[in-house]
């Protein structure tokens, strides 16, 4: 995980989509055993996205972003804790 969030950072773009790809995979999987990386590497990762001067690297940011919203939301229903 640790490779995968420093991609992130490469200077080659394609590394980084890449690493973006890897990263919305691997959450969507093992999303409910990601809280250890959920905090201070992963905002990292995005507020550096955030950043960068590449469109493509915002909008896989973006998808990565929704893709954590979407199964927080999840598990929540899951567990009970959804009012809305």
């Amino acid at each position: 995980m640790q490779v995968v969030c420093e991609a992130t950072q490469s200077l080659d773009t394609q590394v980084r989509v890449a690493a973006l790809q890897c990263l919305v995979k691997i959450m969507s999987l093992y999303y409910q055993f990601m809280e250890h990386y959920m905090g201070p590497a992963l905002f990292a990762v995005r507020l550096f996205l955030c950043f960068s001067a590449k469109i493509i690297l915002h909008l896989f940011s973006l998808i990565f972003t929704v893709t954590l919203i979407l199964h927080a939301s999840e598990r929540m229903d899951v567990l009970g804790h959804n009012t809305t």
